[in-house]
């Protein structure tokens, strides 16, 4: 039979219960700030990313054009970087977004 005792029992609630508190309300569009703060932050967030995926797309094509001359090499020159012919089907085998 199974019996119960008072230390067995969950003392605390495993979900917490959370409340909007009466001082958070909504607010309407009249009290938001005008939308020309943000245009000074706004275009350099932006430019930022915009920088990124280009940096991004820059390393990509390299990766892509590098593995194709490698992949071009004949077996003097390969010789000669110290590579063989499977290491550079390995590596020319390769998606471009890896590395």
């Amino acid at each position: 039979m199974l019996t119960i005792f008072e230390e067995d029992r969950v003392t605390h609630p495993l979900y917490q219960y959370t409340r909007i508190s009466p001082a958070r309300k909504l607010r309407t569009k009249a009290e938001f700030p005008p939308a020309t703060s943000y245009r000074h932050t706004y275009p350099h967030r932006l430019s930022g990313f915009l920088r990124g995926v280009r940096a991004t797309l820059r390393e990509w094509r390299r990766r892509k054009n590098g593995r194709l001359e490698l992949a071009r090499l004949d077996e003097r020159m390969l010789r000669d970087i110290g590579l063989t012919r499977s290491d550079v089907d390995c590596e020319s085998n390769k998606p471009f977004w890896r590395k």
